[in-house]
């Protein structure tokens, strides 16, 4: 019973399937037939065309129209001008003349330049520190000292050219011995006669020289001469030379400078080495650098001894103050030793 209930399903199934395969083949033999049976209409059947009739005037091509002369045209047959676009004719600008030509100016010749003079001034250096005397001979009297390596205007000399006649920073006249010092453009000097001392003469009273009082002799072994300063923007600096009376440098002196508590003690004058520092200044010749910059103060510049540079032993010349500013910074102390 159950086997026959079972074939039963078996069939039914397979008559389904069956089914439903003949529905699909059908369906795609419908499509094919449907597409088989779709033709694209001839271009000749779409297109209805037009019959050309006898009164039509065939187009020549390539080939050239030939005009009548004789025959007028008519509202039918236009002319071959008529035919051709009209050209539209522009009027002619008349050009503009051009201006006639300008002369062109005359080049004025510049001005020549005219060269600057320069006045050359005569003057002369020493490499050492020399004497300057109110005479062109040592038999004048020491009035200063020219320092080692400053030129000094020249303005002059004496007939023989073994003296020259120089102008001093405060605007005073001195001279100097050819023989110790180098001259620049001291030919056009002229020549400057000065009064020899007086002699006294064989027929002359001699006549006693004073004895000059106990208030006289110096109370300073060691006394300022020809002090000036100079314009620098860059130093703090005391320099100048030490002679004796007889204008003959000394070496080995001490110069102090002091502003507030700030003290500093130069090395010692000439070319005399200081505990490992090489003395290389000229004889008589003293150099004291403060600082590389202006220091504003009312300086106090001492003759001094000293053993180490720090402390002085004895103070052998009377204190002298300059004033440094930031204009003038750089000073000339020249001291001369009485004794």
């Amino acid at each position: 019973m159950k086997k026959t209930r079972l074939l039963g399903i078996i069939f039914v199934l397979s008559l389904l399937i069956y089914l439903v395969f003949l529905a699909i083949v059908y369906t795609v033999f419908s499509q094919w037939r449907l597409l088989r049976s779709t033709e694209v209409t001839p271009i000749s059947q779409i297109v209805t065309p037009i019959p050309i009739t006898s009164t039509d005037t065939p187009i020549l091509i390539d080939t050239p129209m030939l005009v009548d002369p004789t025959v007028t045209p008519t509202e039918t047959q236009l002319p071959v001008e008529s035919m051709l676009p009209t050209a539209t004719i522009l009027p002619i600008e008349e050009a503009t003349p051009l201006p006639t030509n300008t002369p062109l100016p005359t080049n004025t010749p510049l001005p020549e330049p005219t060269a600057t003079f320069t006045p050359v001034v005569p003057q002369v250096m020493a490499q050492n520190t020399v004497n300057i005397r109110n005479g062109p001979g040592t038999n004048y009297a020491v009035i200063g000292s020219l320092v080692a390596n400053s030129p000094m205007p020249a303005i002059g000399r004496n007939d023989a050219g073994t003296w020259w006649q120089v102008q001093q920073v405060d605007g005073s006249h001195g001279w100097v011995a050819a023989s110790v010092v180098t001259v620049e453009h001291g030919g056009s000097l002229p020549i400057v006669v000065t009064p020899t001392p007086s002699q006294p003469t064989a027929t002359s009273t001699p006549v006693a020289t004073p004895t000059p009082d106990a208030t006289a002799t110096p109370i300073y072994q060691y006394q300022p001469m020809a002090w000036y300063a100079d314009t620098n923007h860059g130093l703090t600096r005391f320099l100048g030379s030490i002679s004796d009376a007889q204008g003959n440098s000394v070496d080995g002196v001490f110069v102090e400078a002091q502003c507030g508590s700030y003290r500093i003690i130069s090395n010692p004058s000439g070319p005399v080495p200081w505990k490992g520092e090489s003395g290389d200044w000229p004889s008589g010749f003293y150099d004291l650098t403060i600082d590389k910059k202006p220091i504003p103060c009312k300086w106090l510049l001492t003759v001094v001894t000293t053993a180490d540079k720090e402390n002085v032993g004895e103070r052998l010349s009377e204190t002298v103050e300059i004033e440094v500013t930031y204009d003038s910074s750089i000073v000339v102390a020249n001291w001369r030793k009485n004794w």
